[in-house]
């Protein structure tokens, strides 16, 4: 068998954590008469001093006022928990802590957001309303820390989804946002003329595709340009995922012709956004015909 180990726990520290439902109130109902006559009378049972009158705060749990006795009555054993002689209650979090939480602590979830949204090019502010409310709200979910990401996650999930596709380089999250988020970006789509996020969008389109296809590279022609944002605006499609589709034989096509020429830079055409198989399939036809040609004019077709 194994050879049996001996631990000196001399200089170990052992941490116990755990939660007891329905201890807190059981002791609220034992104690809260005391405090509640302590805050109606602050000076009952004590001498009166204006020098050292002081607003106390409100109590959030009555636990640190749990005996032994209060503990083996809510299941622990007596005789674990006699070598438990250090006891500490941890008291909620305030929408005072929170906020110091989201403002000054290293790696805060406003710092992770920022770089988020800077990733789309977006600068992301909040104003200190609106981080007040989100502490505010935080402290109504009753999880602790866990609260600001449930409630920034609330407030800026469809911002995340709709924001890459507007025009904004810069976005403050306000008072309003937190309290009505749907309603803000409603409000900051309707201001946005459709037809240009249309366009920036192709334009972003194309530069995806030369940073994932380099060096091959792509632009639209003025007239394509303005055929496909005024496609997309009156099928209310999204212009990403439409050229996605559309131009999904593209790269293929694109990267023969560049490695049989050298070509890099290719314009697309209002002809190749109307039929782009049948405009491809003209462009290979070409480069097929043309091997004798050191380079093929394939910016216009």
């Amino acid at each position: 068998g194994k050879e049996d180990k001996t631990v000196r726990t001399k200089n170990i520290l052992f941490i116990f954590s755990g939660a007891f439902n329905g201890l807190n109130e059981r002791l609220k109902k034992e104690h809260g008469r005391e405090d509640m006559m302590t805050s109606m009378f602050p000076h009952f049972g004590g001498d009166f001093d204006d020098d050292e009158e002081e607003e106390k705060p409100k109590r959030r749990s009555y636990l640190d006022k749990a005996t032994t006795r209060d503990f083996i009555e809510a299941g622990m054993e007596p005789e674990f928990i006699g070598r438990v002689p250090v006891r500490c209650a941890l008291q909620a979090l305030l929408a005072e802590d929170l906020l110091h939480i989201m403002t000054g602590s290293e790696g805060s979830v406003l710092r992770q957001l920022e770089e988020d949204f800077k990733g789309y090019g977006i600068d992301l502010k909040f104003t200190d309303e609106a981080l007040q409310e989100v502490a505010e709200r935080s402290e109504a979910e009753q999880t602790g820390a866990r609260g600001i990401v449930t409630v920034l996650e609330n407030t800026l999930r469809e911002f995340k989804f709709e924001l890459p596709s507007l025009p904004f380089k810069e976005f403050t999250v306000d008072n309003q946002t937190v309290v009505d988020p749907k309603g803000m970006l409603d409000k900051m789509i309707e201001s946005v003329n459709q037809t240009e996020v249309r366009v920036n969008d192709l334009v972003s389109f194309a530069e995806q595709f030369g940073r994932q296809h380099d060096p091959v590279q792509i632009v639209f022609s003025p007239e394509a340009t303005v055929y496909l944002a005024n496609l997309c605006v009156e099928k209310d499609w999204q212009m990403r995922s439409y050229c996605t589709h559309i131009f999904k034989g593209l790269p293929e096509t694109l990267k023969r012709i560049y490695l049989e020429t050298g070509q890099d830079l290719f314009v697309i055409t209002r002809e190749m956004a109307e039929n782009p198989q049948e405009e491809m399939a003209a462009w290979l036809t070409l480069l097929d015909r043309s091997f004798e040609t050191e380079r093929i004019d394939l910016t216009i077709i």
